[in-house]
């Protein structure tokens, strides 16, 4: 049994040191693109039109990262208290990444997309993101937003309700919502490479022309 026991250990210490790993390269990935745009942000004065563009960005980029380390996070946790807890935050910041990003992603950030060359293959990506966002929010919002807001953000005051919505959460279903919502982000990054690269070279033309 002993030996068993130690086999199983030395698994999941292997197990939990690779996920580092990979949280680590994403993080290292993440902040560099990150930087790259808000150096884009600072070509204000020659793509003024694009700043919408640069925001969303950098908002989904910090949102990806947050959700990837609170799941690291919960999948590590040893108490289920500790679990519920990165649970409740994962819900939380899910339930205002359904509420904000649509609102980024609207008419400036589309203007923004269609004047740019290749803006109508990049718009019919655009709108498969948004229709992924859509039907996320409203299959999940409401059960997001009942632990936002008794049990995380805006605590309720009467400690007996904020127990119910704690002991009730389902944490392997926020965990796979989590990183559902993630292959959206994941959607649109890659979107935003194509319009960086683009626009990258656009601001090279410019300065040497």
């Amino acid at each position: 049994m002993k030996v068993l026991k130690f086999i199983r250990t030395a698994r999941l210490n292997k197990i939990k040191r690779l996920a580092l790993s990979r949280l680590d390269k994403h993080e290292q990935l993440l902040l560099a693109s990150i930087d790259r745009f808000q150096f884009a942000r600072d070509l204000e004065r020659i793509f003024p039109a694009y700043m919408p563009l640069w925001n969303a960005f950098q908002y989904c980029g910090i949102a990806d990262l947050d959700l990837s380390i609170l799941i690291y996070q919960l999948m590590g946790a040893e108490t289920d208290w500790r679990r519920k807890l990165n649970a409740r935050v994962l819900a939380m910041t899910l339930f205002e990444c359904v509420d904000d990003i649509p609102a980024i992603l609207a008419k400036d950030f589309q203007a923004g997309i269609a004047s740019l060359a290749n803006g109508h293959s990049l718009m019919e990506e655009l709108d498969s993101i948004r229709k992924d966002l859509a039907g996320f929010g409203k299959k999940h919002k409401n059960i997001l937003e009942e632990i936002r807001h008794i049990a995380t953000a805006h605590r309720d005051q009467r400690a007996d309700l904020q127990m119910v919505v704690i002991k009730g959460i389902n944490v392997k279903m926020v965990c796979e919502l989590s990183m559902e919502f993630r292959g959206i982000l994941e959607k649109f990054n890659n979107l935003m490479a194509k319009v960086f690269s683009g626009l990258t070279l656009k601001a090279k033309s410019l300065k040497s022309g």
